[in-house]
């Protein structure tokens, strides 16, 4: 098993910001596009499902979160 790294502060990391600050909402703004342009054009529906809104904010947080790259 890897040895685990020591934080010199309660900071959170580069990768932990970037999840928290670009992930949900960026989800925020994508779900609210969706409900007030995209579904009604396409007869889906008037709004996202909870479910769907939470999971497309976590997807987006995950990602952004893996991408960013900390600093040595």
């Amino acid at each position: 098993m890897p040895e685990l790294v020591n934080q010199p502060s309660a900071k959170p990391t580069r990768k932990v910001t970037a999840g928290a600050v670009i992930g949900i909402p960026v989800g925020v703004v994508l779900v609210w596009v969706l409900d007030a342009f995209v579904l009604p054009n396409v007869g889906y529906g008037d709004k996202v499902p909870g479910e769907v809104a939470v999971a497309i904010g976590s997807m987006l947080s995950f990602i952004a979160s893996y991408f960013v790259k900390e600093l040595a």
